[in-house]
């Protein structure tokens, strides 16, 4: 009613995922999630590998949902490795997959947790819990940092890697691991990684694909002198990051004309 509308507060805490930091939210600002999972965002139309991993993470989430109301006790997560050069679409994919599956993607890396201002095990199962809270898709950039090979690393790296392991191995939702130096990493993650999928550098077909996303973002149409300008900046070997950034800057010169 009125009376209840008037009593709550105009702003509530709450949690940017895309900007990774917390802070206050306006309630009138405040709508509900639109999922982009009918986009133009097809670059993994045709991906097998891409298929099969969302397959199998439905497949898990339904499994994880069914036994929060039957099963009493530790729920084995999923844990998922994507390596890759820089640019090659590991990013995206996760963000791909937590669309189709209308789950958050709650993104980390090793500079949230040393500028955190508590300590480094307690920073790592603070992320996990929150992912765990919100049900979302917990995604680790730059896992060889967490996990390095032990022969060449330190003593503060071995103990990190050592809570790592063992608050991933509690975890009872889904972890997507991201490197793009999988050589770097120590056998005892390999081990507790359920799915690995290696992504190449994009080819033609590939880039066509990422250009036309990128610039498409807003706008789902193209003109047909923007296809033409696709056909050219196709053959530019260029990695996905590097496509995205020459859109952005694209549009921003084209918005102060």
């Amino acid at each position: 009613d009125v009376k209840s509308l008037m009593s709550f507060p105009p702003r509530i805490p709450g949690y940017s995922l895309d900007g990774t930091d917390s802070g206050f939210l306006l309630v009138d600002c405040l709508e509900d999630v639109v999922w982009r999972d009918d986009e133009a965002k097809d670059i993994f139309k045709d991906n097998e590998k891409i298929h099969q991993l969302l397959t199998i993470m439905r497949g898990f989430a339904l499994r994880n949902q069914e036994a929060s109301y039957t099963v009493k006790g530790k729920i084995e997560g999923l844990r998922v490795l994507l390596t890759g050069p820089a640019g090659s679409g590991k990013t995206l994919a996760c963000k791909y997959l937590s669309e189709k599956l209308h789950l958050p993607l709650y993104r980390a890396s090793i500079a949230d947790f040393r500028s955190s201002a508590l300590n480094i095990d307690h920073a790592i199962q603070l992320a996990f819990d929150r992912a765990a809270r919100w049900k979302a898709i917990f995604l680790l950039d730059m896992a060889d940092i967490f996990v390095p090979k032990r022969g060449n690393s330190t003593f503060e790296s071995k103990y990190i890697a050592s809570i790592f392991l063992k608050v991933l191995e509690n975890y009872s939702g889904i972890a997507i691991l991201v490197t793009d130096r999988p050589e770097a990493l120590d056998n005892a993650l390999y081990s507790r990684v359920h799915v690995k999928i290696e992504f190449p550098e994009p080819d033609q077909e590939e880039r066509e694909k990422i250009w036309i996303g990128a610039l498409t973002e807003t706008n789902n149409t193209l003109t047909i002198e923007v296809s033409a300008m696709v056909d050219k900046l196709k053959k530019l070997e260029l990695d996905g990051r590097r496509i995205n950034n020459a859109v952005r800057v694209a549009k921003l010169f084209a918005k102060s004309r």
